[in-house]
């Protein structure tokens, strides 16, 4: 049985896929196993990752037909073996002594239930991401964490921490056990932020946890126009805030409905600019301001935040609040026109 299980969803990126698992059989600590999960790629990364399974008995490679990111994780957390489990994405890459470091800190202390560490962004050039915030976390403050993965900025505020990449799978190691006895999984029904909900999830139930600034990651940014595609079904924004409602490990949290407001927030936000604000949108104002309101008033949408907490850390986002608050849908869609081309600003020139 391998220590640590590292799990790597792979999807059409040949391009990446062999600097990533050369990077893990490169490392210096030598008790794990590599889940490699082809979620039906049509280029050449099945190929090369058989390859790398023929060189190395360590590395485990699956077949499955494209279902989504979430569902090829979830085909990686029923096959790990590990006692830790670790994320790495198939165009991604990690430094020779990540896995030595992380064990190192956990055998250091063994109440850790969760590790968090740092990374490299990696666009025109590589560079350090903003430090992180050193510190183990136990009790009621890891609460804080949980809270923090659902909106971080406003978290980030209220308790003057600084918490990068809180939300993002492949920054932490997590204990197995916790995952398989809280039922904790990837919802194939999100398409967006299905790494933050399943970090939120695993907080909520996690003991203890350390926050290291170790630079033990390479993540690959791509061009950041990525982030304005058109894209026409949103149903899963709904879901993910009926997710958050019904699950009682995370809405317990006292930032919960603070957070949750925001998230809301910036979800319309979201969908404005890629959708319904968006240039290659062809409905008219009228059915966009329905489709607006649709969302507005879902029931899952209902938010009991104080705009006085909310005025004390995040006051520039008071406006918007105060326009989500009363459904005020035919004035976001005009902000939403205006954020789009500040956003993108080339798109209109």
């Amino acid at each position: 049985m391998p220590k640590i299980s590292i799990i790597i969803p792979v999807y059409n990126v040949g391009k990446y896929v062999t600097v990533c698992l050369e990077s893990i059989l490169k490392q210096t600590y030598r008790d794990f196993e590599a889940i490699v999960i082809d979620d039906g790629s049509v280029d050449n990364s099945p190929g090369v990752c058989d390859e790398f399974a023929r060189r190395d008995s360590r590395i485990r490679v699956f077949h499955i037909p494209n279902g989504g990111v979430s569902n090829a994780l979830n085909v990686g957390l029923a096959n790990a073996a590990g006692e830790w489990l670790y994320f790495v994405d198939g165009d991604d890459w990690i430094e020779e002594k990540s896995l030595e470091m992380m064990m190192s800190h956990i055998q250091k202390e063994a109440a850790i239930d969760v590790l968090c560490f740092n990374n490299y962004v990696n666009t025109d050039r590589e560079e350090k991401n903003v430090p992180m915030l050193e510190r183990f976390w136990t009790g009621k403050d890891v609460d804080i964490l949980a809270a923090a993965t659902i909106f971080p900025k406003y978290i980030e505020k209220k308790y003057k921490v600084v918490l990068p990449v809180i939300r993002c799978r492949w920054s932490k190691m997590i204990k197995k056990q916790l995952v398989v006895d809280n039922n904790i999984f990837f919802k194939p029904e999100l398409t967006l932020g299905q790494d933050a909900d399943f970090c939120a999830e695993v907080f909520a139930v996690a003991k203890c946890v350390l926050t290291s600034n170790d630079y033990l990651y390479h993540y690959r940014s791509f061009n950041e126009s990525n982030s304005n595609k058109y894209r026409e079904k949103w149903n899963h924004l709904i879901y993910r805030v009926s997710y958050l409602n019904s699950n009682e490990k995370v809405s317990k949290n006292n930032d919960f409905e603070e957070v949750k407001g925001l998230l809301i927030l910036s979800l319309a936000k979201t969908m404005m600019v890629r959708f319904l604000c968006h240039p290659e949108c062809i409905k008219t104002f009228s059915e966009r301001n329905k489709i607006l309101k649709n969302f507005l008033y879902a029931k899952e949408m209902e938010c009991s935040f104080s705009f006085f907490s909310i005025l004390r850390v995040l006051p520039f986002y008071i406006p918007f609040l105060f326009l989500l608050k009363f459904k005020m849908s035919k004035t976001l869609l005009l902000v939403g026109k205006l954020l789009y081309r500040m956003k993108s600003p080339s798109a209109h020139s």
